[in-house]
């Protein structure tokens, strides 16, 4: 398991293409953030893609700051 978490999500859809994604680093565990699963990637051998679940209410809300 990861210390860390590199996630890549669309944090405005307006934008254009190459300006949409935001890039956050998460220490792992965090409250809030679960791993649901795994994706198997043809072309992503050595790397480990999973879905996230992030917590966006109540205590297990994640509280974002700019990286």
């Amino acid at each position: 398991m990861a210390d860390y978490l590199l996630v890549f999500c669309v944090t405005n859809p307006t934008r254009p293409p190459r300006s949409r994604l935001g890039r956050f680093v998460i220490p792992r565990p965090a409250p809030g953030v679960s791993v649901e699963g795994d994706y198997k990637l043809l072309a992503m051998n050595g790397a480990i893609v999973s879905h996230l679940k992030l917590g966006t209410s109540g205590s297990q809300r994640i509280i974002w700051s700019k990286i």
